[in-house]
């Protein structure tokens, strides 16, 4: 019960993310331009649209302010994973939304072997142009990301974060809330394979395990 209790203190809420570019500022003021066109041209806009239907538009220009706020949540939500965004070379940061499967390989167990020491591990990670978040369940915990980066400057783009994790109320006793870091590096998947991620984990003083990270993207 007190695991449980402990584990709604942690508001699965995305959090900002950082990348190592500066792409983030150039498209902050591309979409500033944008909105600045906006405004200008919807008068002149607003009469040309007018002729072709049979009811009036309101000729009043729109606030760059509210303008802008428009453009950037249509960019953040949407327009930043789409095709000609990521061709043009304005967004380097792989987009992991969705679920993946897979399993942890862990120091950390009674076994001589890997399969002894696997568990299999559901991933859900929601991301957006600037935030996400990510959890990690096993049938004994659930542990979910405080603080993320991307590195982008390489082939395989990587994911650096750290994570609170909480045992479910039936864990073993041997388990405690602890928090660790993940480096995951991501791998898109080709000729039908699924994208993945691969890398390791590790966590706190107190516990000092370690181990293997391997899952598969089966859903956006």
């Amino acid at each position: 019960m007190v695991a449980e209790q402990q584990s709604k203190e942690i508001p699965k809420t995305m959090h900002t993310y950082s990348t190592d570019n500066d792409l983030r500022l150039r498209i902050a003021a591309g979409l500033g331009i944008v909105s600045y066109l906006i405004v200008e041209w919807f008068p002149y806009l607003g009469r040309l649209v007018t002729q072709l239907i049979p009811f009036s538009i309101d000729p009043t220009a729109p606030t760059l302010g509210l303008t802008l706020t428009v453009l950037t949540a249509i960019f953040a939500k949407w327009l930043w994973t789409q095709w000609p965004i990521r061709a043009l070379g304005l967004v380097d940061v792989p987009n992991l939304d969705g679920e993946w499967n897979g399993e942890i390989i862990s120091s950390f167990g009674d076994g001589e072997d890997d399969q002894s020491r696997s568990t299999p591990v559901e991933v859900t990670i929601e991301q957006s142009w600037r935030k996400l978040t990510i959890e990690f369940e096993t049938d004994d915990s659930r542990s979910y990301s405080l603080g993320a980066s991307f590195i982008t400057a390489q082939s395989d783009p990587q994911l650096h974060y750290h994570y609170q994790s909480i045992p479910k109320p039936h864990a073993p006793d041997t388990m405690s809330i602890h928090r660790g870091s993940t480096e995951l590096r991501f791998i898109e998947g080709e000729n039908g394979n699924p994208d993945q991620l691969v890398g390791r984990y590790y966590t706190g003083r107190g516990r000092q395990n370690h181990g293997r990270i391997e899952v598969e993207r089966v859903g956006s």
